[in-house]
């Protein structure tokens, strides 16, 4: 009898055990902590930005920012579709699902879309070296290479049913870059694709051209778990507020206010061929310079592409000269003998724009926008910048923001405003596209590392200097 009495009580404690350990996993898997955020995603650049300098990501930025508001650390988990990041939300597996887009029809108590935040639109884009779509059923003909993601299906379904034709498609389920480079070889005459993705790939895949833009257009939304009521608040409360914020209108433009509005195929394919054919006569002095005055050498080479196409000799009609299109005075102020020198220009020059960065860090200027205000002063003078500044601070713009001096510096070429500021007449849209272009190929440059691409093997060393200060 008590040998009886024993096996039950022993049974009854093995019970006990695996009562906790599948409670422990249970909770684990299925119960909020409220202290991690367990984040799910579509692997994206607006996700996991990788060609970008600017930063992580648009959209680990604003998680990043509801963490720190909600004293919460974010878990990332990568999903292969949006069927098993719903699925996950549903099981209570995660928190949170990023980088998918709206889905009005969905019906389900337990999951819930924030508001649209980011709006894109379908294009349809060509090989340059076939014709365009010159006619909507044109399609019918060819194959169409397709992201392999649910809501480009729904849009080749519905595309499909208004033309009356099948078309022809191929899905791509890895890294979106395949889809541009099997379009590039000549492999495909047509792919559907987005607008934000086409301006972030196409600098690299540049025989790869825009060829139409469907009417409809669709917006990026967050994707939560409602089996916590806590986090649902959180979450409804952070967008409510957020939406429409300077810190969002911000980020957007930190990472897509630089791309130009027509993309010149022509400039690309220059700047592609000057970094492969140009650039390798002057690397050594811009690596030099970057190292003298704590600047990515990548950032020169954008500067030294935007002033003078990497012609030492170039000349402007206002009198400036060379490489970095110093002013005479400005080379006098640097002790530099010889304008048109390549090495003394391109020292000159980024001990300039470090001298008129840390001026402006003096103002409370911060991150890249220290850089970008740089930039601006750079091109019309340390004390337009100044005017730009007192102007928006007038206007009440953000003045310690790129975002705010953006919009006016153009002000300060009409009658209206210059006169009302102490330096008078400023060429200000030149210094927005001069700052708007820098920022571009800078990207560029930043992105041809990135992927190993061929014109990149003169700047594969480049990246191996960090400046200790630069932004993150």
């Amino acid at each position: 009898m008590p040998e009886k009495r024993q096996q039950i009580f022993l049974f009854f404690l093995i019970f006990l055990q695996l009562i906790f350990i599948f409670g422990h996993i249970y909770c684990k898997l299925y119960y909020w902590s409220g202290e991690t955020l367990r984040v799910i995603f579509l692997d994206c650049e607006r996700v996991r930005s990788r060609l970008s300098p600017y930063g992580p990501g648009l959209e680990r930025e604003i998680v990043d920012i509801f963490c720190r508001q909600n004293n919460l650390k974010a878990t990332w988990s990568k999903v292969k579709n949006l069927h098993e990041g719903l699925q996950k939300l549903r099981l209570g597996l995660a928190d949170l699902f990023i980088g998918l887009t709206t889905m009005d029809e969905l019906e389900d108590d337990r999951v819930k879309f924030g508001p649209g935040y980011l709006k894109n639109n379908f294009i349809i884009v060509h090989n340059r070296f076939r014709f365009p779509l010159r006619r909507p059923d044109e399609v019918c003909e060819a194959l169409i290479l397709v992201p392999e993601n649910e809501i480009f299906r729904r849009k080749l379904n519905i595309y499909q049913n208004q033309i009356s034709c099948f078309i022809k498609s191929k899905f791509f389920s890895a890294q979106i870059r395949l889809l541009y480079k099997t379009l590039t070889e000549n492999k495909a005459r047509f792919a559907l694709t987005d607008e934000i993705n086409f301006k972030s790939w196409h600098p690299f895949f540049i025989d790869v051209l825009h060829t139409y833009t469907f009417d409809d257009s669709f917006q990026y939304k967050w994707c939560w778990s409602t089996r916590y009521t806590k986090l649902d608040k959180m979450l409804t409360d952070f967008w409510d507020n957020f939406a429409g914020s300077s810190e969002f209108l911000y980020l957007k433009e930190k990472y897509y206010g630089f791309f130009p509005s027509r993309i010149d195929y022509y400039e690309l394919r220059h700047l592609l061929d000057i970094v492969e054919w140009v650039l390798p006569e002057y690397d050594q002095y811009i690596l030099k310079a970057a190292r003298m005055y704590n600047i990515d050498p990548l950032l020169l080479v954008a500067m030294i592409y935007q002033e003078s196409h990497f012609n030492p000799r170039a000349k402007s009609k206002t009198g400036v000269q060379g490489l970095l299109q110093l002013s005479l005075s400005t080379a006098n102020y640097l002790g530099i003998s010889n304008r048109i020198d390549p090495e003394q220009s391109i020292l000159g020059g980024a001990r300039y724009v470090r001298f008129l960065v840390d001026k402006i860090k003096t103002k409370g200027v911060t991150g890249w926008d220290r850089w970008f205000f740089a930039l601006a002063a750079y091109n019309q003078g340390l004390g337009h910048l100044y005017d730009a500044m007192d102007l928006a601070r007038r206007l009440k713009k953000n003045h310690l923001k790129w975002m705010g001096l953006k919009e006016v510096f153009p002000l300060l070429s009409y009658k209206k405003y210059y006169q009302t500021v102490k330096r008078g007449y400023c060429r200000g849209f030149e210094a927005l596209d001069f700052v708007q272009s820098i920022r571009y190929y800078y990207y560029i440059l930043h992105g041809l590392v990135v992927l190993a691409r061929p014109e990149a093997k003169h700047l594969a060393h480049f990246p191996g200097f960090v400046p200790p200060d630069w932004p993150d």
